[in-house]
């Protein structure tokens, strides 16, 4: 098994680089096609999204979760593989067949059918996206390299190709082609390392309760995350949607950070609990959680706080009634992210299945019920509320489970701390409101004086290790 710090080196790096991307690309789309176009390609990408999840079943948690338990066993990795893939492709053909269906029957995908055609791509392909297999084995450093080999070439090509408003076609194409590569790498590389893929029919039968529930799980989850979306596009118009969407794209581009750890510790918990080491698994639980806190807390804070500065000058003028939906999507940093720790990395990887299934269902009402309530008055106002309303519910009623097994306990005094720190976000955004220093100056020495006020006080008074390790490694270099 790989390292732990390596594998969380690889899994940072390919979130930093997931937020530098669309920091290169969202400025420039944003500004080319317009906010309606970008409405209609969150609306059409979300649906596909929607169909690539059933297609999917619940192989990403399960995947990853059956092969970490068989480390060390060659032989019953390529067998439950191969059980594995040969679901997903029995389920690729099906799905996909009703997404071809939907496209010429429903009115709304008809309207765009050349756009949800070329969108479909991915979803066309779906079973060869096996990253689950390399989180189970744990090699992170594949999927690292090649999603960045892969965005590197989708930058090329945006500013090569996407001129204009007229462009949008081309844009969904580039972003169906990018997954597709993902697709194709994962397949190539696992025939050139010899492991021996074939399909079959057989054992199949004891993989389908499990991955069921997770599917139901994987569904409302993706439902709670991305209902708001499509209720959007038919309960409002695509401008609405443009602005929404823009605002929620920022947060969740920079929420994989703060879990890289818990990412990475998947497959690891996994195969401790399997193997009985109760003691580590609940020691790796607790780094994880301050990991989560120490960081996305303070975010909360700071995206709130640049909400005014960083819209107009990110997005454009266009997209200023965004800035409202984004401090109140800012909250889904911590929020959402205790979310995916307390259902995803317990309950899940622990196989309490049916209260994942729960939490996740829970969300999913919630949202849908304040999506309905929120959107015709609010538009995306309404919705973002709606989405933290969803993550909050999702959170109460994991944690309530993780209590009622004694599987984890919050520390309470930690999530304080970070809380407390935070409030330098808050004071240096008061006194620096009215400075003129350019957008671009005022962001950077807001960030630099928030920051490192915030990183002094864990220091200084909360004696927080990580950070007082952080700031020797910064003065002594």
């Amino acid at each position: 098994m790989g390292s732990i710090k390596i594998n969380f080196l690889y899994n940072a790096i390919l979130n930093v680089v997931n937020i530098l991307f669309p920091v290169v690309t969202i400025p420039y789309v944003s500004r080319i096609l317009g906010v309606e176009q970008i409405g209609i390609f969150s609306f059409v990408t979300t649906i596909v999204s929607y169909f690539s999840l059933f297609a999917a079943l619940g192989m990403p948690l399960y995947g990853t979760r059956e092969i970490a338990k068989r480390i060390g066993n060659q032989i019953e990795i390529n067998n439950l593989f191969n059980e594995l893939f040969s679901i997903n492709v029995i389920s690729s053909l099906v799905f996909t067949t009703l997404f071809l269906i939907s496209v010429y029957v429903v009115p709304a995908f008809v309207e765009n059918r050349s756009y949800f055609l070329i969108s479909g791509i991915s979803l066309y392909f779906c079973a060869f996206n096996i990253d689950w297999f390399y989180s189970g084995i744990e090699n992170f450093r594949l999927i690292t390299c090649r999603s960045i080999v892969v965005k590197l070439l989708m930058i090329v090509c945006l500013f090569l190709f996407v001129k204009s408003r007229n462009d949008l076609s081309v844009y969904i194409l580039l972003n169906s082609l990018a997954l597709l590569g993902n697709q194709l790498w994962n397949i190539l590389s696992l025939r050139y390392s010899g492991f021996k893929i074939k399909f079959t029919v057989h054992s199949l039968k004891k993989h389908i309760h499990p991955l069921v529930i997770l599917l139901f799980s994987a569904i409302a989850m993706q439902i709670y995350l991305m209902i708001d979306t499509v209720m959007l596009g038919f309960m409002s118009d695509y401008t609405e949607l443009g602005l929404y969407s823009s605002a929620i794209k920022s947060i969740r581009i920079i929420m994989p950070l703060t879990i890289a750890l818990s990412v990475v510790l998947l497959p690891r918990l996994s195969y401790l609990k399997e193997n009985g080491s109760k003691e580590e698994a609940s020691g790796l639980l607790n780094k994880a959680f301050e990991i989560i806190t120490l960081f996305s807390v303070p975010l909360v804070f700071f995206f709130f706080a640049v909400s005014d500065k960083f819209v107009p000058f990110f997005f454009g003028t266009e997209y200023v009634r965004a800035i409202v939906p984004m401090k109140i999507c800012s909250l889904l940093i911590w929020i959402g992210n205790m979310s995916y720790f307390s259902s995803v990395q317990i309950l899940a990887m622990f196989s309490y299945e049916n209260k994942f299934l729960l939490s996740t269902v829970a969300g999913m009402f919630v949202n849908i019920l304040g999506n309905l309530f929120l959107i015709p008055a609010w538009g995306a106002v309404g919705a973002s509320v709606a989405s933290v309303m969803g993550e909050i519910s999702v959170t109460f009623v994991a944690f309530f489970y993780i209590y009622r097994y004694h599987l984890f306990e919050i520390r309470w005094g930690y999530l304080f701390k970070c809380v407390i720190s935070s409030f330098s976000f808050a004071i240096f955004a008061v006194f620096m409101y009215s400075v003129e220093l350019g957008v671009v100056g005022w962001l950077i020495v807001y960030s630099v004086l928030s920051w490192g006020a915030y990183l002094l006080i864990q220091s200084l008074i909360f004696k927080n290790t990580f950070c007082i390790h952080f700031l020797r490694f910064k003065f002594s270099n």
